[in-house]
């Protein structure tokens, strides 16, 4: 299991975090190893979250996607043929199955999630996240995105925190998805490890 966040900053400048944990989806047994989950294609920075499968694809040094539409599609064939049977069929809206993984891709000023159902979005406030952490992710960021309180504020206890809200500091990318990695990973068993940071744009 996993976390893996996002953010668009308003400059055009994106940051992504991931956590290095490697843990078994059934067993939540926990594995020594290391996992890198955030991987540069090209132009491109993904942060992929499942089946550790999924790397070879992300390690494959030749990819040129014009747009994330064919980034999707390409890695939407090389799961289906890595034999990934998708969860369910389709619905009676006309969504596609769903395989299991999602993903978020970056490159200059753009942020895409890419869901389980190969559905592509658009965070409307900047901020994506993906993996088995993600809720507490996203409440970690709309914490920092929604108030002007300093990230040294969020130290302490509750009382103080109210008093510190009115101080004005802006939160940079990195101590965004670093708080919301650290958020998912105070909280969730299977989310740990270092926390990987690297940006583009």
């Amino acid at each position: 299991m996993t976390i893996i966040v996002g953010y668009l900053e308003p400059a055009g400048k994106i940051w992504m975090a991931a956590d290095s944990r490697v843990s078994d989806h059934d067993s939540a047994f926990i594995f020594p190893q290391r996992a890198k989950k955030l991987h540069r294609c090209g132009d491109w920075l993904i942060g992929g979250s499942s089946s550790s499968r999924f790397d070879e694809f992300w390690e494959d040094g030749s990819h040129q996607w014009g747009s994330v539409r064919v980034l999707r599609d390409e890695f939407l064939t090389f799961v289906k043929e890595l034999g990934v049977e998708p969860h369910g069929e389709a619905n009676d809206k006309g969504e596609p199955p769903a395989y299991g993984f999602s993903l978020l891709a970056a490159r200059a000023a753009e942020l895409w999630l890419i869901s389980s159902n190969a559905s592509l979005m658009q965070p409307a406030w900047g901020f994506a996240a993906v993996g088995s952490g993600q809720d507490f992710a996203y409440g970690a960021a709309h914490a920092l995105l929604g108030t002007k309180m300093p990230i040294q504020a969020l130290i302490g206890n509750p009382i103080e925190r109210i008093e510190k809200v009115g101080e004005i500091c802006c939160h940079g990318g990195e101590a965004i998805v670093r708080a919301a990695v650290q958020a998912a990973c105070a909280f969730r068993g299977d989310c740990g490890g270092e926390i990987d940071i690297e940006t583009v744009g």
